[in-house]
This record gives C-alpha cells, structure tokens and sequence, in this order.
C-alpha cells in the first residue's frame, strides 16, 4: 500500500521494489525466489532479486522482449504461468525456468501515485499446488479492489496468500481514491490526466500530506 501512496518521482521508490521482493521472498511460502522489473527508456531491468536464479529469468525475458513478466507490466494485470512445462507462448522462459527447476510464476503489476502500472513483482516457485493458490488469491484482490478479497478454491491458503491479497486490495483502493481526485480535476480544468497527477502531486507537497490525503481534499473540494 506504501508504494501505491508514493509519488513516482520520490527518492525511496526503488527502495520500496527492493522491500517488496525480500518480503515475498520471506513470507509468502510458494515462493522459492522473487524479482521486481521496471521499465526505463524502452528497457526493461531488474531492480531486485533475491537470488540470481530469478535475475537470470528475468533476462531471458528481456532478451525475448517477451514473458510474464513483461506482459503484467504491459497489461497491468496480474500473469500467472500455471505449469512451466506446458507454455509455449514464451519459449526462452520456458527454457530457462525448466533447466533451473521452476514450475511456476505469478508476475504482479505495481503502480505508484500517478496509477499507472511501472514495474512488476515477479514471483517464481517450485510448488504448482501453492503457486495456484497465491495466484487465486492475487487475481481475486483485483477483481474486488474496495472489499474483502474472495477465498480461491483452496480452503487454508498457503502462508502470506490472504496478507498479500489484502494489501493487493488496500493498494487498489489507493490508487482509485487517487484517480478520482485526478479524474475531477481534469473534468473542472480541462487538462490531461498527467497535468492533473502532477498539480495533485504539488498540492501534496505544498501541504505538507500524502498524496492520498490531497486526493481525499481534493474530491471533497470539487463535489
């Protein structure tokens, strides 16, 4: 939720991909490594890995110009890789997860204050099984930003499922609350959503309150 709070352009956002990946490595129990891919200027890098196993699929990836990993960016939507084995859509993926002995991914978007999707969270395991409940659990958080995630089929999720969803859930919230604000101010100025974002952003600063807490003024100014 912290980075979904945070202006684009702030200093402790690659702290926060960094964080983000230790903590999923850490805690989510499906999860045997974690990576989070940005895009800067036409080209896609890792700004963390919590072991060169997932840097090293993250670059087959990039080699491809093609991948989960790429396509949750690209999409803004959660990509889940069920079986490694049985893709065939990106082959130099399917060639590197299956000689490191990976069977399974789920490669979340992550977006700061301005909304728009700029890295992904790559997660890799080892275990179909639990890798399809964390993934249930991710897709269901994005089907109900605003309430409380829907169970997936598995009745005890695997350890960290239910967490991650949550703060899936809570950081759409943000986001949403956010794009209101931007989207009124574009309506009452007339200019693009960008130009919005970055009025909102100044607002905040100048006041001294995250950027959310501007966006919350900002709606109830303008309703």
């Amino acid at each position: 939720m912290e980075l979904a709070s945070t202006p684009d352009d702030a200093s402790d956002v690659e702290r926060q991909l960094v964080e983000l990946a230790r903590l999923a490595a850490e805690h989510l129990s499906a999860v045997s490594y974690a990576s989070t891919t940005v895009l800067r200027e036409d080209s896609y890098t890792t700004v963390a890995a919590t072991h060169p196993l997932a840097a090293a699929l993250d670059d087959a990836q990039y080699a491809d110009r093609t991948g989960p990993c790429l396509e949750a960016l690209d999409s803004a939507t959660p990509v889940a890789v069920r079986d490694v084995a049985m893709t065939m859509r990106w082959p130099g993926f399917r060639r590197v997860a299956r000689r490191i002995g990976l069977q399974s991914s789920l490669s979340i978007p992550l977006f700061a204050g301005s909304g728009h999707a700029f890295a992904s969270m790559n997660l890799y395991g080892r275990d179909r099984t639990a890798m399809t409940d964390l993934t249930g659990h991710v897709r269901a958080a994005f089907g109900s930003a605003g309430s409380t995630p829907h169970a997936s089929s598995t009745e005890q999720p695997a350890s960290g499922a239910g967490d991650l969803a949550t703060g899936v859930v809570k950081a759409l919230a943000v986001r949403d609350q956010i794009q209101r604000a931007i989207g009124m101010l574009v309506s009452r100025q007339g200019c693009s959503a960008h130009e919005a974002y970055l009025s909102l952003r100044v607002r905040a600063a100048d006041a001294g309150v995250p950027l959310p807490a501007m966006a919350i003024r900002t709606v109830k100014r303008l309703v």
